[in-house]
């Protein structure tokens, strides 16, 4: 597992597809939602190589089957965006790539880092919670393709006015 500071169109059709079929069999998630991933990671992947943006993946014989990205682009905080993981990578996996991740951030002199979820994606939560990331907000949204209740959470690194790494 190594940092990409590019994705290859297969990476970025990949990345989509994963997850936009895992949503879609677990949590009814449609088109609506393939089309934002679409948007949003080529977005991402359009405005790279950049020094606060990174993505790892992790590559098997069968191809990609994990994933987590930083995007640094509003510094001073940074927002972590589509970690997936196959379930045969369970079971530290998920853990590794997401201390990569915060080791990016942390690397980067970021002050926070934020990320969206929603109720039910219990094992995450889990993950979050115990890397230090803590609720700030959550709301009923249908944004994702159903209506879930979207939590906004986020991990401080340094107090906001402190050096900027």
């Amino acid at each position: 597992m190594q940092p990409a500071e590019t994705l290859s169109p297969d990476d970025i059709a990949t990345m989509v597809r994963l997850q936009a079929d895992w949503y879609a069999r677990h949590w009814g998630f449609g088109s609506a939602f393939r089309a934002q991933l679409e948007a949003e990671i080529g977005a991402f992947a359009a405005a790279l190589p950049h020094a606060d943006c990174r993505c790892w993946l992790v590559r098997r014989e069968a191809g990609v089957l994990g994933g987590i990205a930083i995007d640094g682009r509003a510094r001073p905080q940074a927002r972590l965006r589509w970690f997936f993981l196959d379930a045969a990578l369970r079971g530290g996996t998920g853990r590794e790539l997401l201390d990569a991740a915060l080791g990016f951030c942390r690397s980067r002199g970021f002050a926070s880092v934020w990320l969206t979820t929603f109720a039910g994606l219990d094992a995450a939560r889990r993950l979050y919670e115990t890397a230090g990331f803590r609720e700030e907000h959550a709301a009923r949204d249908s944004g994702w393709g159903a209506e879930v209740l979207e939590q906004r959470m986020r991990l401080t690194l340094r107090p906001t006015g402190a050096g900027t790494g």
